[in-house]
């Protein structure tokens, strides 16, 4: 869609051993800078606790949080999927024996697999993923504005994913108000960041279009 937009007549086709592979690889890059943390602070006297609570739970760099919305986005994708394999299995035979027969069932399932696909692989993805792990490199800048408000924000974010998930259970329909407050906090730290964090010499109409 890029190449038809630009004109250009070379056609790319993504493999899709790079769509599943690439998560995998963000998760090992992740796994080895917590094995040298840790052994970095072994000298320091930290247990293996500490480490482990100062590099994933309290961790403010803007790359490794990047990769948790990139993970993050990964598995409620793998959910989203089998929600849509279940609603095309019913399609396939209308009031067959998936939903015993109830129209409101297909209707929850239909609503979670849209809330999932938007709200936490689309955005998680493409705005908290690569867009914390690129903007402060294209701005020229060592981290985002607010590091522990962006931090808080992908905890927001991964809290609504458990919270949309059981009231599938309990009924009431997808609560979305948790993730509303997580993509405020990001944006507001995306703004501030392109406003206050870039380079003295790049002006708001120097910088990249991406951003």
């Amino acid at each position: 869609m890029v190449c038809f937009l630009v004109g250009s007549k070379v056609r790319y086709v993504v493999d899709s051993r790079v769509v599943i592979c690439l998560p995998l690889v963000l998760m090992a890059y992740n796994f080895f800078d917590l094995f040298l943390l840790f052994n970095m602070n072994v000298f320091c006297g930290m247990t293996f606790g500490n480490v482990l609570k100062q590099s994933i739970i309290n961790t403010v760099n803007h790359k490794t949080i990047g990769t948790y919305y990139i993970v993050l986005g990964y598995w409620a994708g793998l959910g989203g999927s089998v929600l849509s394999m279940i609603i095309r299995f019913e399609l396939s035979s209308p009031g067959g024996y998936l939903f015993f027969g109830s129209g409101q069932v297909y209707n929850s399932v239909l609503t979670m697999h849209g809330v999932l696909m938007i709200f936490f692989v689309v955005m998680p993805i493409l705005i908290g993923g690569f867009g914390n792990w690129m903007l402060p490199i294209m701005l020229g800048s060592p981290e985002m504005a607010f590091p522990r408000l962006n931090a808080l924000s992908f905890w927001f974010t991964f809290v609504a994913l458990l919270i949309v998930y059981q009231s599938f259970f309990i009924g009431g329909g997808p609560g979305l108000h948790t993730v509303g407050i997580g993509s405020l906090l990001g944006s507001i730290n995306f703004i501030v960041t392109v406003q206050n964090m870039r380079s003295i010499a790049v002006t708001l109409d120097q910088i990249s279009i991406f951003v």
